[in-house]
């Protein structure tokens, strides 16, 4: 993709980003406890939302890499304000949670972009299969962080892989639903304004941060 093209596509990949820290913080896993049954599942399909619409926009990975670079930031910032170490259960694994579904997003547009591209059909298959294949990496979290997966009470069984259906039926509504909302999107005005590119990036950023404190102080 041209450097041009990518840089007008910044912007709201940046706002992407940002909204996607803030929704992991207000609606997803708390910080000093383990996940909640069917909560990690559910923010998989959160997750590939965002993902889908960063790699929609930039029309090429970086839309994806820079997204979870910002959604990592987010999660460290939130860390941060509970005093909790990076080695703490519940920050070090779902940072994994969204490397590996960074990579499961990239992995399945670039086998399946132009199937999806063409029809809604396409679109599903990449959303569930992008989910599928980060609940059954998520178990291996152990090997990278020393923490192993939260598991359903009184089995051993991974909560990812217990609810990887939820999660891939998650994903197969959150990527069309991207597609759609990148049909609108692609049409704001702020987009080619350079000034407005790097302000309302900046502004979204500093709000979601701002947000975040909200929850977690106030």
């Amino acid at each position: 993709m041209p450097q041009k093209k990518f840089l007008l596509g910044f912007g709201l990949v940046v706002v992407l980003g940002s909204a996607w820290g803030v929704a992991e913080a207000g609606l997803g896993l708390a910080l000093n406890a383990c996940a909640k049954l069917a909560s990690g599942s559910i923010m998989t399909g959160v997750a590939l939302f965002f993902l889908a619409s960063a790699r929609l926009r930039a029309r090429s990975a970086r839309g994806p890499l820079l997204a979870v670079s910002l959604a990592l930031g987010f999660k460290l910032f939130d860390a941060a304000l509970l005093g909790l170490p990076l080695r703490h259960g519940a920050v070090a694994n779902p940072m994994f949670a969204f490397l590996i579904e960074a990579a499961a997003a990239i992995f399945f547009f670039a086998v399946l972009g132009r199937t999806a591209e063409s029809g809604l059909r396409g679109r599903i298959l990449l959303g569930a299969g992008a989910a599928g294949l980060s609940a059954l990496v998520f178990p291996l979290v152990n090997l990278a962080t020393g923490i192993p997966a939260c598991v359903v009470p009184g089995t051993g069984i991974p909560l990812s892989i217990a609810f990887a259906p939820l999660a891939m039926a998650a994903g197969a509504l959150a990527v069309p639903l991207a597609f759609a909302f990148m049909r609108r999107a692609e049409g704001w005005a702020w987009n080619g304004r350079s000034g407005l590119r790097i302000a309302v990036p900046a502004a979204a950023a500093l709000l979601g941060l701002a947000v975040i404190v909200f929850i977690r102080l106030v």
